[in-house]
C-alpha cells in the first residue's frame, strides 16, 4: 500500500513517542514510581492513572455502544462501524490496563485479582479491575475473528461469530458496571475531593459522559482514518452518531445541574470563585457547550471541519473531567499542585501512540473500515465475513518486510539516547530521600519505661515498653548489647538516634577529622591506612579492631555506615518479633501477634 506523506510524518511521529515512552518504562520497572513520577501522599493518583485508566478507557465506550446498538437494537446503519469500534475498545481496554500495571507498585502483582482467594469485596477498585479485565477479555474474542478471517481457519472463525451475541452482551454489562464504578472510587473521599467534582451522582455522571465521548472518539477516529489514507466518508453515518453524542453530553450538562442545585453547589462556581472555579468553567465549555451547540445544529454537524472541532473538543473536555476529579480536584486539601514528570508524560502518550500504530497496522491489513471483497459483492449476498479472501503464508510473512524498517531503525538510534538524556533527573535514576532529621525517643511516663518512639515527630509513633523488653523479654542488664549493639567510645548504652540520624537515608558516623586530631594528625595516618595503597575507606582497618569493646553487637565487616533510622527499627525489632510470631501462631487478632504490622503500629 502506497502511503500518503501525512501517514509516513504522522508513523513518524507516533514511533518517536512510543519509544520514549518505552525508555521511561524501563526506568520505572528498574527504579520504581518515586523515581519516575511526581506523586506526593497528598495526589498519590497521577497521569498514568486518570489519564491512561480513567480517562483513555473512557474513550474505549464506543465498542460497547456501538455494538448495543447494531446486536441488540438492530439499527443496521450502524454496522459498518462495529469492526472500527471493536478494534477502539479492544486497544483502549488493552492499553488502559497496560498502563495501570506499571502505575501500581508491584507490577508483577497484577495477576493477583484473578485468584479468589485474594479478593477483596469491599472495594470499588477490585470492582474496576475485575470488570476491566473481563471486559478486555470480550473485547478480545468479539476481535478474534476479524483477526482469524484472513487465515485458513473457517471453522474457528465462524464458531466465534455465532457466539458473538452473548458476549456482547456481556460486554455491554460489564462496560456500564466499569465506568460507573470508576466514578465510585472517588465517593471514598468525600473530604477531600473538591466539592464541584465530588458528588453522590458521581457514577451515573461518568457513564453518561463517558457514552457522550465514546460516540465521538469513534467519529473523530473515523474522520482521521479518511484522511490519512485518502478515503471516502459517510457522512450521515458519523452526523447520525454525533447527533446522539449531542443528545448524551446534553443529558449528562443535566444531570449535574440538578446535582449542583441539589446539593447548593452553585456557589463555588459563582460566589466563592476560587482557580477551580475557573478550571471547572472551561471543562464544562469544552466537554458539553461547544459539542452540544456543534452537533444539535443540522448545518454545522454537516460541515466536516465543524464535526472535527466538535468531536475533538468533546474527547478533550471529558478527559480534561476525569484528570480534575481525579487530580486537580485534590490540590486544596493536598496544598500542592501535581504536575508529572516529564517521564510520566512520555510513558502515557507512549501508551497511546504504541496503539495508535497497531490501530493503523490492524486498518493497513484487514478488513475494519471496508467490508472484505467477498461480502461486498451484490452476487455475494449472505455471504459470511468469515469467507473473506485469505493470505498464504508467505503473503503473512510479507507484511513484516516493512519497507520503512531503516526509518523506523534510525528514530530508534536517535530517540533512545535522547530519552535517557531527558529522564536523566527521573526515570533512570534510583529515588533519592529527602533528608529528615531524627530526634530522640520521648519518654511516655515519668520514669520512661515506656519510651514514644517519633524520629520525625509527624505524629505517627510506636510505644516501645522499654523496661518490660529489658526486664522480662530479654533478661535482664546484659542484654542491653542486643539493641544497643554500638556505643560510642566512652559511652553505655547509646541511644539509636545518635548513629542513625536520618529517617531513610544511611548515615556515615565515621569522624575523620576527630580521629586525625586524637592520634596525632599526619602520623595517625599510618595507624589506619597502609601507605604503599591509595588511602581512602577499602584501604583501612575495620573499626572493630580498636572498637570492638564498644561493638558488643557488632562484626568486623561494620562499613561506618548506619541505616536509616526506619530501616533500624525495623531490621532490629522485626527479628525478634518473627521469631515470637512463629511461636505464636494462634493470634486471637492481628494486634495479638508479635510478627504482625499492627502489634506495633
Amino acid at each position: 500500500m502506497e502511503q500518503s506523506f501525512a501517514l509516513k510524518r504522522t508513523k513518524d511521529v507516533l514511533w518517536i513517542i512510543a519509544i520514549a515512552g518505552l525508555v521511561a518504562m524501563i526506568g520505572r520497572t528498574f527504579f520504581g514510581l518515586g523515581a519516575s513520577t511526581n506523586l506526593t501522599d497528598g495526589v498519590p493518583w497521577g497521569l498514568w492513572k486518570v489519564m491512561n485508566m480513567v480517562a483513555g478507557v473512557c474513550l474505549a465506550t464506543g465498542g460497547f455502544l456501538v455494538a448495543c446498538a447494531v446486536y441488540v437494537f438492530r439499527i443496521e446503519k450502524y454496522r459498518p462501524l462495529v469492526r472500527p469500534a471493536v478494534l477502539i475498545a479492544f486497544l483502549g481496554y488493552g492499553a488502559s490496563g497496560f498502563a495501570l500495571m506499571f502505575d501500581i507498585g508491584l507490577p508483577h502483582r497484577i495477576w493477583h485479582p484473578l485468584i479468589p482467594t485474594m479478593w477483596n469485596y469491599h472495594s470499588f477498585l477490585f470492582e474496576v479491575t475485575i470488570c476491566v479485565m473481563t471486559y478486555f477479555a470480550v473485547a478480545t474474542l468479539e476481535f478474534l475473528p476479524i483477526l482469524f478471517e484472513r487465515f485458513p481457519w473457517r471453522k474457528i472463525t465462524h464458531f466465534l461469530h455465532e457466539i458473538a451475541l452473548p458476549f456482547v452482551v456481556l460486554g455491554i454489562t460489564l462496560s456500564t458496571l466499569h465506568h460507573s464504578s470508576l466514578g465510585s472510587l472517588f465517593m471514598v473521599s468525600p473530604t477531600r475531593l473538591h466539592p464541584l467534582w465530588f458528588s453522590t451522582w458521581i457514577p451515573i455522571e461518568f457513564l453518561v459522559s463517558s457514552i457522550g465521548a465514546g460516540m465521538a472518539s469513534i467519529v473523530l477516529i473515523t474522520i482521521i482514518y479518511s484522511k490519512l489514507y485518502g478515503k471516502q466518508l459517510n457522512m450521515p453515518l458519523l452526523t447520525g452518531m454525533a447527533r446522539a453524542s449531542g443528545v448524551t453530553l446534553v443529558i449528562y450538562f443535566l444531570i449535574r445541574a440538578v446535582d449542583f442545585t441539589l446539593h447548593g453547589k452553585w456557589t463555588y462556581v459563582f460566589v466563592n470563585r476560587t482557580p477551580e472555579s475557573y478550571i471547572f468553567m472551561i471543562e464544562i465549555m469544552i466537554a458539553v457547550f461547544i459539542p452540544a451547540v456543534i452537533f444539535l445544529a443540522p448545518r454545522l454537524r454537516n460541515n466536516l471541519k465543524w464535526l472535527v472541532i466538535g468531536t475533538a473538543s468533546a474527547v478533550a473536555g471529558v478527559v480534561m473531567y476525569r484528570l480534575d476529579a481525579g487530580i486537580v480536584g485534590y490540590f486544596r486539601d493536598a496544598g500542592a499542585i501535581y504536575l508529572p514528570s516529564l517521564s510520566e508524560l512520555f510513558f502515557s502518550f507512549g501508551v497511546f501512540a504504541a496503539a495508535a500504530l497497531v490501530f493503523l497496522f490492524v486498518v493497513e491489513h484487514y478488513y475494519i473500515y471496508e467490508p472484505p471483497p467477498a461480502c461486498a459483492a451484490p452476487e455475494a449476498e449472505g455471504a459470511h465475513p468469515d469467507e473473506a479472501p485469505q493470505w498464504t503464508w508467505a503473503e503473512f510473512i510479507s507484511i513484516f518486510n516493512n519497507p520503512n524498517a531503516l526509518r523506523i531503525s534510525l528514530i530508534i538510534v536517535a530517540v533512545i539516547p535522547l530519552s535517557i538524556l531527558a529522564f536523566k533527573d527521573t526515570a533512570i535514576r534510583p529515588f533519592q530521600f529527602l533528608k529528615a532529621p531524627v530526634s530522640a525517643a520521648l519518654g511516655d511516663d515519668p520514669m520512661r519505661h515506656n519510651l514514644r518512639i517519633d524520629g520525625n515527630r509527624n505524629g505517627q509513633f510506636v510505644i516501645f515498653p522499654h523496661e518490660a523488653h529489658k526486664d522480662a523479654r530479654l533478661i535482664g542488664e546484659g542484654s542491653c548489647a542486643t539493641c544497643h549493639h554500638l556505643d560510642l567510645p566512652g559511652d553505655h548504652s547509646t541511644a539509636c538516634f545518635h548513629c542513625h540520624r536520618d529517617m531513610k537515608l544511611a548515615t556515615d558516623i565515621f569522624n575523620h577529622d576527630l580521629h586525625q586530631q586524637k592520634l596525632g594528625d599526619k602520623d595517625s595516618c599510618v595507624q589506619c591506612h597502609n601507605l604503599n595503597l591509595p588511602k581512602g575507606g577499602k584501604n583501612a582497618k575495620s573499626c572493630y579492631e580498636c572498637h570492638h569493646e564498644d561493638m558488643n553487637g557488632m562484626t568486623a565487616e561494620f562499613n561506618h555506615l548506619a541505616p536509616g533510622y526506619e530501616d533500624a527499627m525495623h531490621g532490629k525489632c522485626l527479628t525478634c518479633h518473627r521469631l515470637v510470631g512463629d511461636l505464636e501462631k494462634n493470634c486471637a487478632s492481628q494486634r495479638d501477634c508479635p510478627s504482625n504490622c499492627a502489634f506495633c503500629h
